[in-house]
């Protein structure tokens, strides 16, 4: 499975990434903010999954899920946001706007398999 990984943070990056890697996605790409992320899906169409943070610069988050779901092309890509944004009103926001579903950080691996398995991405982790 392919994914990418948005967030401006390198370190978030870094733990998503090993948390893909063990529950089984082969090829992760990352991006630091939304304008990178849509070249790297101008480029390649066939992810399966993208973790994407709300508060980044340049293009945020919410932002960028407008313009994956205005993609026809990618609607079989799962979006996962993963934010401190914690707002019920902004959340159901995000999730009208196109996201998958919506994890707060702090998130354990637990917390992010869970969320996998509810958008049919599998329940992979190993302990």
């Amino acid at each position: 499975m392919r994914a990418l990984v948005v967030d401006d943070s390198a370190l978030a990056r870094f733990r998503l990434k090993t948390f893909l890697n063990k529950v089984g996605f082969s090829d992760i790409v990352e991006a630091s903010e939304g304008y990178e992320a849509l070249r790297c899906l101008e480029s390649s169409h066939d992810f399966d999954l993208a973790m994407v943070d709300w508060i980044m610069p340049g293009m945020q988050g919410l932002e960028l899920i407008t313009a994956i779901r205005s993609d026809h092309t990618l609607d079989s890509m799962k979006i996962l946001l993963v934010t401190t944004e914690s707002d019920p009103v902004e959340v159901q926001r995000a999730l009208t706007e196109g996201a998958d579903d919506y994890v707060a950080k702090p998130c354990s691996n637990d917390d992010l398999n869970q969320k996998l398995t509810s958008m049919g991405l599998g329940n992979t982790l190993q302990n």
